[in-house]
């Protein structure tokens, strides 16, 4: 793979800021889910390439010094050039837009990553095999890390962090949430509605009451059918939101899920399918990517322009990897083909950005990156 080489795509104009809802802490930046992006001055479609690269560069393709760096799981940023991203290959950091990265930790089960200041990220470190979990923290940018909720998170199937919300979720362990960023934590008072929780979504739009309560999705099992669950009280109490009995029971379980606001949102199965919903999780209608591919990873605005990456690691038989639709799921267009899988999106600002890995014997993690122009 060439780093040189850009994929073309279309993307798309903007004119909305979201409001947030949750509590603010010192520093500001970040990225909520669902915020509209500064890509162009009019509403029509424009033609915009994909930058891939990884986090060694263009010497990382090929390395001869053997510095494999597998994959990447998951990325943060905090303003359009400092951000954070982890997998198995480690901990890195970049300052210049995600076109050149330095190893701040080294390989091993590194998950979820996300960042709360410029100096200060979460990390969500997990075991397999062991049913074991860290959580750590950093204020001064990765040079001494302490360790949170010691010896009490066993899973490490999501986190949250924003404002002054923190929330990890351990499948089939118990969660934690801390609404004063960190401080203190109490278990996620899910009351028997789910056996394990696994994906969070937390649009982060306007408040639900005077007391600063906001909407919270949590998708998970119960028994062996999918289960979501909603609170509309930051977590505190909690519903049932009904899904597609058959949705629900499919043998291969949904593995992303996203809200752009409180009431827009989708969940991805195993089987090319998304459910959406425009009010809530009251009702659902079907939408289908042009593949049977299990989708991986979602990200939308709040005006219905997303993407949703397709399961993409059959090194012999490389697929498309991503899709686009500019109309919140009711068509879509492939804009990213070739060998790459793509993991977890995050975007800020005029920027987007794709993490992952290129299926391959000797594999490499993958960064892809759109540029407003």
């Amino acid at each position: 793979m060439n780093i040189k080489h850009s994929i073309t795509l279309m993307l798309l104009a903007c004119l909305l800021i979201p409001i947030c809802a949750l509590g603010a802490s010192e520093d500001t930046g970040g990225q909520w889910q669902g915020t509209v992006q500064p890509w162009g001055t009019n509403q029509t479609a424009s033609v915009h390439p994909f930058l891939v690269t990884n986090t060694g560069g263009e010497e990382a393709f090929g390395n001869p010094n053997g510095d494999i760096r597998d994959h990447l799981a998951d990325a943060d940023f905090w303003t359009e050039q400092l951000g954070w991203a982890c997998g198995y290959g480690g901990v890195f950091k970049t300052v210049d837009g995600g076109l050149t990265w330095c190893r701040m930790k080294p390989r091993g089960g590194w998950y979820h990553i996300r960042m709360t200041g410029p100096n200060k990220i979460w990390l969500l470190e997990g075991f397999w095999g062991q049913g074991k979990a860290n959580l750590w923290h950093t204020t001064d940018g990765g040079k001494t890390w302490n360790l949170v909720l010691q010896g009490k998170t066993q899973g490490w199937n999501d986190l949250f962090c924003r404002g002054e919300e923190r929330w990890v979720l351990c499948g089939g362990y118990q969660s934690y949430f801390s609404h004063d960023g960190g401080a203190t934590w109490s278990p996620i008072p899910f009351n028997g509605l789910m056996n394990g929780a696994l994906h969070l979504a937390i649009p982060g739009d306007v408040p639900t009451n005077e007391k600063g309560g906001f909407v919270a999705y949590v998708l998970g099992n119960a028994g062996q059918s999918l289960q979501l669950v909603k609170s509309e009280d930051g977590g505190a109490n909690w519903k049932g939101v009904p899904i597609p009995e058959d949705f629900a029971s499919l043998s291969y379980w949904p593995s992303a899920m996203f809200f752009s606001d409180s009431m827009h949102g989708w969940i991805g199965s195993g089987e090319g399918e998304l459910l959406y919903t425009a009010n809530g999780g009251e009702t659902w209608q079907r939408e289908h990517l042009p593949t049977k591919q299990s989708v991986c990873a979602i990200w939308f605005d709040r005006l219905g322009r997303g993407y949703v990456s397709a399961l993409n690691n059959d090194m012999n038989h490389p697929l498309v990897s991503v899709y686009m639709t500019l109309n919140n799921g009711e068509t879509w267009a492939p804009v990213l083909v070739g060998h790459k899988q793509i993991n977890a999106f995050c975007s800020l600002g005029g920027k987007l950005w794709g993490v992952g890995n290129e299926p391959a014997n000797v594999p490499e993690d993958l960064v892809i990156i759109t540029d407003n122009p």
